[in-house]
């Protein structure tokens, strides 16, 4: 009755667990569910806070000294008649820019967020933005494997309490979090429906990888899919962890590359002709 608050997966669980006389099994493994959910989203933000960070503050950093910094280096450069590099040249006109004009830099990026945000909440918006994250190059795979991980363990217990595969995996496209694995396994769950078997509808799409269907055909033939499902959520679940422990590895060396290039750039099109003027003298 209260869909906003208990999404269907759970109720489907608790009316299996009811049904089996195994409710208390049901609810230990949707405590267990929402425990490991909330420890996979503390690490990703642990991940996730230190990147943030640094980018932010170099961001700030880079728009205070364009604008109160770099014009009063600029007018040093200008007023010494001194032949400018393209690199200076480029960031005076985003220094100009951003003094002159900071309050329509502010109205474009207003304007923008709100409508990305309204965008998104569309149909259309969140199919491409969730295709775009699976598609990232650095965290396309992680995502991946989260989403692997969820519909194995998902279908694995909604097997194991009684419910049929159709409706198990209409539960589990709307609790994976991504619309683009949404619709495959909503296509799935007609498929097989019609007749077809899972690990086939499942090899005509790009985003299972081998291993997934291999796994299902081989629970499919010997008629134990959800031990399977339960065998391969364990392999995604260690996946998922290992793949965090190398996303915060890989973050650091990234971060470093940025800060790199953003301090070449400010070198190569500021303290260089500044540097050379000095040195005419």
């Amino acid at each position: 009755m209260y869909p906003a608050y208990f999404p269907e997966l759970y109720a489907s669980l608790i009316k299996a667990g009811e049904a089996s006389g195994s409710l208390d099994k049901s609810l230990i493994y949707l405590a267990d569910q929402i425990e490991k959910d909330y420890d996979l989203r503390s690490k990703i933000r642990g991940a996730m806070s230190y990147p943030i960070f640094i980018i932010s503050t170099l961001l700030i950093v880079g728009a205070l000294m364009m604008i109160f910094v770099l014009p009063q280096m600029t007018d040093v450069l200008t007023e010494a008649g001194a032949e400018l590099p393209i690199t200076t040249k480029i960031i005076m006109g985003a220094s100009n820019f951003l003094v002159n004009y900071w309050w329509m830099v502010l109205v474009i990026i207003a304007g923008l967020g709100a409508f990305l945000r309204y965008f998104f909440k569309t149909s259309n918006g969140r199919y491409l933005l969730d295709s775009t994250f699976v598609k990232a190059p650095l965290f396309g795979k992680f995502l991946q494997k989260i989403y692997l991980y969820r519909f194995a363990h998902h279908l694995s217990n909604l097997l194991a309490g009684g419910i049929s595969i159709v409706k198990a995996l209409q539960l589990i496209a709307d609790a994976i979090g991504n619309w683009v694995y949404r619709d495959i396994f909503l296509e799935a769950a007609s498929e097989v429906q019609t007749g077809r078997a899972l690990h086939e509808v499942l090899e005509a799409y790009p985003e299972i990888p081998p291993l997934v269907y291999q796994m299902v055909e081989v629970g499919e033939q010997t008629g134990d899919l959800h031990g399977i499902l339960a065998k391969l959520s364990a392999f995604y679940d260690k996946e998922v962890e290992n793949a965090i422990a190398n996303l915060t590895t890989l973050i650091e060396p990234v971060i470093m590359v940025i800060l790199g290039l953003a301090v070449g750039i400010m070198v190569a099109g500021v303290l260089l002709p500044i540097y050379n003027l000095a040195s005419s003298f």
